[in-house]
């Protein structure tokens, strides 16, 4: 089994030019690490060393609830099983702010969290969404 350490995962975030102090969304598959040093959380540990504290990071926490006529619950619908461990672990941090769109939700932490996961629109794509923000 691959194990990944702090170290490997900082030069891993050089090499891919993750800037600092700006926006970085993550779709993750952490599987693809293997063991990872201090597991989800030295993952975000050492993303968040990399970005900085004034920067914004940003997970799908899609849940597809509207779909299959499900309640969903901004604070207690967890993201569909197959949005993978690391978005999960930032929705369910302390301070992240998660969208409400029962389909495509989105959760964030730092510094424009709070404008970046704000519903202006009732579409999850195009004009006024999360993604066209981004």
């Amino acid at each position: 089994m691959i194990k990944t350490s702090q170290e490997q995962l900082r030069e891993f975030f050089r090499a891919l030019k993750i800037p600092r102090g700006g926006i970085v969304m993550v779709h993750s598959a952490l599987f693809s690490l293997g063991i990872i040093e201090g597991g989800v959380a030295g993952f975000y540990r050492a993303l968040r060393e990399h970005v900085g504290e004034n920067a914004t990071i940003v997970v799908p926490t899609f849940t597809y609830s509207f779909r299959r006529n499900q309640i969903f619950d901004i604070r207690q619908t967890p993201s569909a099983r197959n949005i993978g461990v690391f978005s999960e672990y930032v929705r369910m941090l302390p301070g992240s702010i998660r969208s409400a769109d029962p389909l495509f939700s989105m959760s964030a932490t730092g510094a424009v969290a709070a404008d970046l996961m704000r519903r202006t629109t009732t579409a999850s794509f195009g004009i006024g969404s999360i993604y066209d923000r981004l």
